[in-house]
């Protein structure tokens, strides 16, 4: 039973730094991806929508919407861990 009720016993600044990496670590995989894919468009000669939006202000809105999400949803668990 190796992750049984350790969890509560850490302490919880450790807890608060783990949440934090955690979520960074998602957010910064999820920024690397979306970056790729607008690389790939980009050397595909920067498609546009309808033919006047380019798709990379979607990729570029995506980049920013990833870092509030996330960066909210990790200091809410930060928090939680502080108050607990």
């Amino acid at each position: 039973m190796l992750l049984g009720n350790r969890r509560r016993d850490r302490d919880p600044a450790l807890r608060a730094a783990i949440y934090v990496l955690r979520h960074t670590f998602v957010a910064v995989s999820l920024i690397v991806s979306t970056r790729g894919i607008a690389l790939v468009l980009k050397y595909a000669g920067d498609p546009k929508l309808f033919d006047y939006l380019p798709i990379r202000y979607f990729f570029d809105a995506m980049d920013v919407a990833i870092f509030v999400a996330f960066g909210i949803a990790a200091v809410i668990a930060a928090v939680r861990c502080f108050g607990e």
